[in-house]
């Protein structure tokens, strides 16, 4: 059975042919979000060579600041692209300005001009401004990656009918724990933000695809659902997300 990391940066590995060869050997697909331009070329090569990328993103990651002309380019890449993303608001690295939020309201318009899935980066209290940017859009297909929002904007996010994807961090993390009983089966995706490094047990270790595995697990224990029953479910929500 296919299993899909909705959320990989193969460009950022050392070696990403040689993982792609690993994830086809065991039946593991990818979603693959672009940083800017040059990644999203990057990942359009790659996908040429493998049937292991279902979909590569075209965006521009918010937390770094872009020229004009790299927004124009990006934008103008968007609209033919599979999905749209990583695009967001920014929440790590700097603090929201007036720009960023134009610029992702551009992103959010082409995503729904053109019924594209939209990978959203809005973390902590970044989400429910993203949230409503994506609504005043009109943004239909979108998953909110890696989500930390608080329990009631997690909640106006699955009532809109957004999906959110949760990390191999819920095993062993109580506040992901906490938001995945709130997503109902139909709206999680599953994913490792590779090559980004987590806590716990996977402490100095570059994330692989393959660790979806650990957090399917602890998903299907959460939903009192079989593993088998619980990766059909959740294909089903790749596809239903992004094709």
């Amino acid at each position: 059975m296919r299993r899909t990391d909705t959320h990989y940066h193969l460009d950022q590995v050392p070696d990403p042919l040689g993982l792609l060869h690993r994830c086809e050997r065991d039946q593991l697909a990818l979603i693959t979000p672009s940083m800017n331009p040059a990644s999203y070329r990057e990942l359009l090569a790659l996908q040429a060579k493998s049937s292991t990328i279902l979909q590569v993103a075209c965006g521009l990651h918010p937390e770094s600041i872009h020229a004009d002309e790299e927004i124009e380019e990006a934008l103008n890449l968007a609209r033919t692209a599979q999905a749209v993303g990583e695009v967001g608001l920014p929440g790590y690295e700097r603090k929201v300005t007036k720009r960023d939020v134009q610029v992702f309201t551009k992103f959010c318009r082409v995503a729904a001009d053109e019924n594209k899935a939209l990978i959203v980066h809005a973390v902590h209290d970044q989400a429910e401004p993203a949230l409503e940017v994506m609504l005043d859009c009109g943004v239909r297909k979108a998953v909110f990656h890696w989500l930390k929002a608080n329990a009631r904007v997690a909640s106006r996010i699955v009532a809109c009918g957004y999906m959110v994807s949760v990390t191999p961090e819920v095993t062993y993390r109580k506040r992901d724990q906490d938001l995945l009983r709130l997503i109902p089966k139909s709206q999680l995706l599953l994913e490792t933000d590779g090559p980004w490094e987590h806590q716990g047990p996977y402490q100095g270790k570059a994330s692989i695809p393959h660790w979806i595995d650990d957090a399917a697990q602890y998903a299907a224990a959460v939903y009192g659902c079989s593993l088998s029953s619980w990766w059909e479910q959740h294909e089903q929500n790749v596809d239903r997300l992004f094709f």
